[in-house]
Formats: structure tokens, sequence, C-alpha cells
């Protein structure tokens, strides 16, 4: 049974959008925020922080075929927007 939730939860959430609106970087925003989950949920070891990330969360994500589309689709708009 997991414990139940609590104000530090909100820690990642913070973190990217905080580091998004400071740095006008959303993507070092997210990537934070997402680092900075698997840190609280598997230990704070960064490198194996970092592992896991790319490993389990990342990997998976990106090579299904539905998200790895709609980040190419996103790209595009991304590109549209820069002209």
């Amino acid at each position: 049974m997991a414990p139940d939730p609590t104000i530090l939860s909100l820690a990642p959430i913070a973190l990217a959008l905080v580091l998004s609106i400071a740095t006008r970087q959303v993507i070092l925003g997210l990537f934070a925020g997402l680092y900075l989950s698997v840190l609280m949920i598997h230990g704070p070891a960064p490198i194996d922080g970092l592992v896991t990330l790319i490993r389990d969360h990342l990997v998976p994500e990106v090579i299904d075929p539905y998200n790895a589309g709609v980040l190419v689709l996103l790209a595009c708009i991304g590109g549209f927007v820069a002209l």
C-alpha cells in the first residue's frame, strides 16, 4: 500500500514551473521536474536516477508510435512558431 501523499509531492511540479518561467526553456523545466520525481521515488542517487529516468521512463514513451508521432507534430508546430 502506498503512503499518503504529502505536500512534498508538489515539489517536481513547482520546480518545473519555476525553471520554465525563469529560464524560458520549457523542456529544461519539464526534464528537471521529471528528474526530481524519479529521485524522490527511487532514492537520492543522481547517476542511478538519471539511468532510471532514461531507461524506464523516457525510452519506452518515445518508442511508442503514437507518442513519437505526437513529438514530431509538436516539433513541426514549434518550427512554424519560430518562423
